[in-house]
């Protein structure tokens, strides 16, 4: 086929792009609907922290905010990466907001991590710190997302056929593939999850403080036992 043909192809494909039909279709809004429940929570705390900055250090704000909202953007990128069955894409969207999360965990605990070139160096830099090292709910949260990057690791170098896109032609998007679809979005879930939970031990006078409307939709999607241990700490 000609170029000219081919690109004129591909302009058509574009532009008459819909989503609707296959996310009315199958059961994936309903999946999607529940993992974005798991991930309103991050929106909500990033939008209070920048309302009202935890630290005096302008700097340490700045670049802590930077790196929260490219995690967040990383995530939401994934999720619509999700709809369009673009899962391989998804899963690297995802680890890439994990790394800058972890960031952030790295940086509240003034540590130099943007200087780091490494990312199981930064792992390791972040599972050191006090934080980290002494809150045991911390420790298991962080384990959790350490253990969910070598999960994404695998579509990242394509380990074995297993990650493989396998895409030869754009027009086969969008798709919904049930089991693949669902992967993906059960590990936007886990790595939500946990973040919003660090977040929250990160800052509970914050998180103490919300509106209560925004309070009670964080609390409604986490469990009792870590309700009461975040209790404790702020009390």
């Amino acid at each position: 086929m000609p170029f000219d043909n081919a690109y004129a192809e591909l302009r058509k494909f574009v532009t008459n792009y819909r989503l609707l039909e296959i996310f009315e279709q199958n059961d994936l809004e309903k999946s999607f609907k529940k993992s974005f429940k798991r991930t309103f929570p991050i929106l909500i705390i990033e939008r209070a922290i920048n309302q009202s900055p935890p630290w005096k250090d302008k700097i340490k704000n700045e670049n802590f905010s930077i790196y929260l909202k490219e995690a967040i953007s990383d995530i939401l990128q994934s999720f619509l990466l999700a709809t369009q069955g673009m899962y391989k894409p998804g899963h690297l969207s995802l680890r890439s907001g994990l790394e800058n999360f972890v960031k952030c965990i790295g940086l509240s605990q003034d540590q130099n991590v943007l200087s780091l070139t490494s990312v199981y160096e930064l792992m390791d830099v972040v599972k050191d710190t006090a934080f980290i090292s002494k809150d045991t709910e911390a420790r298991k949260l962080f384990q959790t997302l350490r253990a969910e990057y070598t999960s994404l690791c695998g579509h990242v170098h394509t380990s074995s056929s297993m990650y493989m896109a396998l895409t030869t032609v754009v027009g086969v998007f969008p798709r919904y593939v049930p089991n693949e679809a669902q992967k993906l979005l059960e590990q936007i879930t886990r790595v939500s999850s946990a973040i919003t939970k660090i977040l929250i031990l990160l800052f509970p006078n914050t998180f103490k403080l919300l509106h209560y409307k925004h309070h009670d939709a964080i609390c409604d999607v986490l469990p009792k036992s870590f309700k009461r241990y975040v209790n404790v700490q702020v009390d």
